[in-house]
């Protein structure tokens, strides 16, 4: 069996400034290289895990008052919202919030699949 190299690592935390004893962030600094350039630069942090780039949806469409339908893609699967924005004081923008649904495509064809017809007649015999 192969032996697993390590890097030999001294971590630093970093405290938030006008709270002592707080820790923002820990940062890792590399033991092994052994450069005098490295020690006066600043340690290098750790990455996130998920790149936070916010994407368009595909498809938005407006069902009245705040009630949006939107098509977007989310960690690879496409999902079909039907949901609440509300516009956010701060910068005026429409935001999603929690209230409403999330289908993916074999639900959403499923429910796309029933006829209209059938529909309006239960809702009229109720």
């Amino acid at each position: 069996m192969a032996a697993k190299s390590t890097t030999m690592c001294k971590c630093r935390d970093v405290e938030t400034p006008g709270e002592p004893g707080r820790i923002r962030k820990r940062l890792f600094i590399d033991l092994e290289n052994n450069d005098k350039d490295s020690e006066n630069q600043p340690p290098v942090s750790k990455k996130p895990k998920m790149d936070q780039q916010k994407q368009e949806p595909l498809l938005k469409e407006h069902l009245g008052r705040n009630w949006y339908l939107v098509i977007s893609e989310f960690q690879g699967e496409t999902k079909v919202h039907i949901r609440v924005y509300e516009q956010r004081h701060e910068d005026g923008k429409l935001h999603p919030t929690r209230k409403g649904i999330a289908l993916d495509l074999e639900k959403w064809k499923k429910l796309s699949e029933l006829r209209s017809e059938e529909i309006d007649a239960a809702i009229e015999s109720h």
